[in-house]
């Protein structure tokens, strides 16, 4: 029987970003968590996120390349999928029926464009039912630390767009906080996704430290300790259905 084996890094792991750390430190802190979980690093494709909606598929010629795109699906069990994150939504989405799988990264911008609903779409065109569909949402920034002050507000979402209507609220100091989380779990509901089915890690990674988090270590958040001196990093999101 096919298994689902999945996995986010912790700061404890390392950074596990190109961006935020030297080559050879990356792969090692990388192999590491990949071997915690019992995952060969052959058997993966690495996802550079575009901070769009752009969907791939990929199959298992694919494995031990990077892909440039912000959701991944893959069409066989034995192929993984890999990313980094620091505040987005890691979205893991497969069918124990027909063992496909597929990863999406869900910030603001993944979010207001549907970025789940597209991955939905070409799942159902390769015949899976939504209803068998699993999810899995992965640690990201909660609304009680993704705030702003009204003058700063139209810089992060639609000016003028009533969607994000629902999943803001204000704060006792005049702040507005932005729901990713709910909106994003409205999203799957639209998609078909029976509630039941879907699993929420309920971590806040810009108010758990074990996590690394590009508002709390850049300093963004104002109610938030100061930043942590330059040492900010990624956190690594890993999904496989092994056979």
């Amino acid at each position: 029987m096919a298994e689902l084996v999945f996995g986010w890094s912790q700061v404890s792991d390392g950074n596990m970003s190109l961006k935020y750390g030297d080559p050879v430190t990356v792969k090692n802190n990388r192999e590491r968590f990949f071997e915690k979980l019992g995952i060969n690093s052959e058997d993966l494709v690495t996802l550079s996120l575009l901070g769009g909606t752009n969907v791939t598929t990929v199959t298992s010629q694919d494995k031990g390349r990077m892909l440039e795109a912000d959701a991944a699906i893959a069409e066989e069990a034995g192929v993984g999928l890999f990313m980094v994150v620091g505040d987005c939504f890691p979205v893991i989405m497969f069918d124990p029926i027909k063992n496909i799988l597929a990863l999406a990264h869900c910030g603001r911008s993944g979010i207001e464009g549907n970025i789940v609903n597209r991955v939905i779409e070409r799942l159902s065109c390769q015949g899976i039912d939504t209803k068998d569909l699993m999810v899995k949402i992965g640690p990201g920034i909660k609304k009680e630390s993704y705030r702003f002050p009204k003058e700063d507000l139209d810089k992060r979402i639609s000016s003028g767009d009533n969607m994000w209507k629902p999943y803001l609220q204000v704060d006792e100091n005049d702040w507005t906080m932005i729901d990713l989380v709910g909106f994003l779990k409205k999203q799957l509901d639209e998609g078909g996704v029976i509630k039941e089915n879907i699993w929420d890690s309920g971590i806040d990674t810009c108010a758990d430290k074990n996590y690394f988090s590009h508002y709390r270590d850049r300093g963004k958040i104002p109610s938030f300790a100061k930043a942590t001196e330059g040492k900010e990093g990624r956190f690594g999101v890993v999904a496989i259905i092994k056979e």
